[in-house]
């Protein structure tokens, strides 16, 4: 296992990082383990991955194999590469380490030089950008601790009031924030949550006219229209002070924030607004322009999915033909040929090009399992549109096979099993029988899992 972790780390490296780590373990007041080093520098001169056998020989050439010496020699590395990131990212926390110096001042009695450190600390923090949950709660501590420093002098100011309000605003956003999420999360997984203050939250905000406050604001709406409450409103506040005020939160909660942008549009699509589509598809947009989508220049084949999705649905072929080449190379590699000839497969078969989409089909890799789910599943409806019964039925049947093999979640298997199955009815279905049709529209309209429930209901019209 240590083995195995510590490749997967040193694989997660850049160029600069892999210098920064070697200065790192040459350090004896930051490594204090030369074989964590001596380590580090065989690894960084092999180009494949050495046997266990070998790299104990280099380290060790006059020892006999002890396969327990190797490994502690490889945990001593991954904590060292661990303690490397987080002194990395300490070095970035300015405003951090000014609070921890004004502490240290304080403890050795250097007042007046500890409340010049504290108040760079609080310009810093003032001079950020970000106005979001993490920062009103920075202030919330800086505050504290100027407070803390001004009780050793009675003739100090006291800043009791600031301390209370940064404090509330902090708890204000991320007490919303956490609730949106909880929201969301509940509408995939249907689970439900006790979010406890929150009516009282909301109260509070509406009465002292909190949302003036645009991280306050933005969650507040947010909130509100994840719940269904006033949602076209309520949607249209949040997507103003999701851009307007853009700059002032991280790029990751700027994608959870388009996230649950989504989710509000989902949710007045499946009350009946189709409108809310093109909301979608422009909601995507932006978050690929801004690089909200994005984590680390990389494109989860998953959000390259439910893109394409949102431009075939808006009949945007044109625009979704072009994102799939131009986004092509930030799909995680392992994922990019298969996520590409599948969704241009999807496409396709939008456009009814189905010889088209069965040989894109054909060559993509079976070895991913949620991508060749989904293609047999493509595969399923292209068969029965060109009316092709014969090959349908026996293409059927090894689906059902597949399914049995293979290691596929309840939920994936279930979704699919009724596919098949409601595909299997319908071929069966007499034409000329009302009753026998109708019977088949209500046991499809009630099937709990079927995601496919609109491509059946409209091939069960055409019969």
């Amino acid at each position: 296992m240590k083995q195995q972790k510590l490749f997967t780390l040193l694989a997660q490296l850049s160029t600069s990082e892999r210098r920064d780590l070697e200065k790192f373990l040459q350090s004896p007041l930051l490594n204090n383990r030369k074989i964590a080093l001596d380590l580090y520098v065989l690894l960084q001169k092999k180009r494949t991955v050495p046997t266990k056998t070998a790299i104990f020989e280099a380290l060790f050439p006059k020892e006999k194999y002890d396969d327990i010496k190797l490994r502690l020699a490889m945990s001593q590395l991954v904590k060292k590469i661990e303690a490397f990131w987080i002194f990395q990212y300490q070095q970035k926390q300015k405003t951090q380490r000014r609070e921890i110096l004004a502490e240290m001042y304080h403890q050795k009695g250097m007042y007046q030089a500890s409340g010049k450190v504290l108040q760079k600390a609080i310009e810093q923090s003032n001079r950020q950008s970000e106005r979001n949950g993490r920062y009103y709660f920075e202030q919330y501590e800086l505050k504290l601790k100027r407070f803390d420093l001004a009780t050793t002098s009675r003739t100090s100011e006291q800043n009791l009031q600031e301390v209370s309000d940064s404090l509330d605003t902090a708890f204000l956003i991320l007490k919303l924030q956490q609730a949106c999420s909880a929201v969301s999360h509940q509408t995939v997984y249907q689970q439900e949550y006790q979010l406890g203050l929150l009516p009282l939250v909301l109260s509070y905000i509406e009465e002292n006219k909190l949302t003036k406050i645009p991280a306050v604001g933005r969650y507040y709406y947010c909130y509100l229209a994840l719940t269904g409450q006033q949602a076209y409103q309520n949607f249209e506040q949040f997507k103003y002070l999701l851009f307007t005020y853009q700059h002032q939160f991280p790029k990751h909660e700027w994608n959870n924030l388009f996230l649950f942008g989504i989710n509000i549009c989902i949710r007045i699509i499946n009350s009946g607004d189709m409108r809310y589509l093109q909301e979608i598809l422009e909601l995507y947009k932006k978050g690929l322009t801004t690089e909200a989508l994005l984590d680390n220049d990389v494109l989860t084949r998953f959000t390259y999915q439910n893109i394409t999705t949102a431009g075939i649905r808006t009949g945007d072929v044109k625009w979704t033909r072009q994102f799939l080449t131009d986004y092509k190379d930030k799909v995680e590699q392992t994922y990019r040929e298969n996520a590409f000839r599948f969704n241009m497969a999807r496409l396709a078969y939008h456009e009814q090009n189905y010889d088209e989409a069965i040989d894109l089909l054909r060559d993509t890799d079976q070895g991913d399992l949620l991508i060749n789910l989904a293609s047999k599943n493509l595969l399923l409806k292209i068969y029965y549109e060109m009316e092709e019964f014969k090959l349908l039925s026996a293409f059927l049947d090894a689906f059902q096979i597949y399914l049995r093999r293979k290691k596929v979640l309840a939920s994936h298997r279930k979704n699919y099993w009724n596919m098949i199955y409601y595909t299997q009815k319908l071929m069966k279905v007499n034409p000329y029988d009302a009753a026998d049709k109708l019977a088949l529209k209500k046991r499809i309209e009630g099937e709990a899992v079927l995601l496919e429930r609109d491509w059946l209901l409209g091939q069960l019209e055409r019969i």
